[in-house]
């Protein structure tokens, strides 16, 4: 095992490339249209359309959220929907973000910052006896997601901790 124990395998679907702002290659655009596709057959499956469901621009919001992982692009939906009914809108999305965010970074120490900035900034994640434990616990805990897209083996900071704002929220949570 390559991190000294089995990581959770989990499909993921391209909708960004390497480098977060990326939105636009072209297999991130083709990911992003399976994921509307996906959600657009399941609504479908109990008679409902995505403009029913969503108001502008919430599902594709929701798609480079959960970045390209299904179970969390419905879980997304199926928080929203529950918590405050359809069409979700911007209040609601922003609320189930919020939490997912609020989950991942009470999980954060320190140790982690220099691992997150280095996945930031090169979409690489060195490797020392010293910061292994730390790189586990963000790979196990979605955190850092491992991408492998054409080939290519990068990680990515999970988008719940990639929003600008969240750099404030952060701050605290790594205090040494």
């Amino acid at each position: 095992a390559r991190y000294g124990r089995e990581l959770p395998i989990l499909p993921m679907v391209c909708v960004r490339s390497r480098g977060s702002d990326n939105l636009e290659d072209s297999d991130a655009m083709r990911g992003q249209e399976l994921l509307r596709k996906m959600v657009g057959k399941r609504l479908n499956a109990v008679n409902l359309t995505a403009p029913q469901v969503f108001e502008d621009g919430i599902l594709d919001r929701f798609i480079l959220f959960s970045g390209g992982q299904p179970h969390v692009l419905m879980n997304l939906i199926g928080t929203a929907a529950l918590g405050g009914g359809v069409p979700i809108g911007e209040a609601m999305a922003s609320r189930v973000e919020a939490e997912a965010r609020s989950r991942h970074t009470m999980k954060l120490v320190s140790e982690h910052k220099p691992l997150l900035d280095e996945v930031r900034r090169a979409g690489t994640m060195t490797r020392s006896n010293s910061n292994d434990r730390f790189r586990r616990e963000l790979l196990t805990s979605r955190s850092v997601l491992l991408y492998m897209n054409g080939g290519e083996e990068w990680y990515g900071v999970n988008p719940a901790l990639e929003i600008e704002e969240q750099s404030r929220l952060l701050e605290p949570a790594l205090a040494p």
